[in-house]
């Protein structure tokens, strides 16, 4: 069985970098609707058998009828509780809650891949991690975690499938995300 596990920041603190084109009402809405695709890609995908929300709103989990996982107040000291959580699971995958393309195929596609798989993301980032077993090595979301996830991975002697998949390569954060997102709309 994999678990999921999906970081939701408070909604009224959610894409801050957004300011200047949404406002604080409008992020929040953008941001439920991004984390209600990612959870719905999970349930469909058929391939997830637990699905965990990291949030300091607990309300919105049980709304999306996920598992609640208390947020540390930094996201890799909660994914770290969420490790704890997975335990005794084929793998645990974690997908950021701003990822505005994933499909059901896509999380097919993640866990279908051998070993460790990291997505990268436009920016460099992590798009997707999914760690086999769940305590593979500690997750590492920030700048340039796409790489330190390899290396990490690497250092421990594990296979690494690195997947490129638009739904989980596409991470909504800036304002220029934000107008990709809208010409791939029209």
């Amino acid at each position: 069985m994999i678990s999921a596990v999906v970081p939701l920041k408070r909604l009224s603190e959610a894409k801050s970098r957004l300011a200047p084109s949404l406002d604080r009402a409008e992020r929040a809405e953008l941001a439920m609707t991004m984390v209600r695709r990612v959870v719905g890609a999970v349930r469909e995908s058929g391939v997830v058998g637990r699905l965990a929300l990291v949030t300091p709103e607990p309300h919105i989990a049980r709304g999306l009828g996920a598992e609640t996982l208390p947020d540390a107040g930094d996201l890799n000291a909660s994914l770290q509780t969420a490790v704890g959580w997975a335990a005794g699971s084929a793998g645990l995958l974690i997908l950021p809650a701003d990822l505005p393309l994933i499909s059901p195929a896509d999380v097919r596609a993640l866990i279908a891949a051998p070993g460790i798989v990291v997505a990268e993301t436009q920016d460099g980032g992590t798009g997707a991690l999914l760690l086999r077993p769940p305590d593979a090595f500690p997750p590492h979301f920030g700048p340039d975690s796409f790489v330190i996830h390899r290396r990490l991975a690497f250092e421990r002697g594990l296979d690494v499938s690195q997947v490129r998949l638009t739904g989980v390569s596409f991470d909504l954060d800036t304002v220029d995300d934000l107008g990709r997102l809208q010409t791939l709309h029209r």
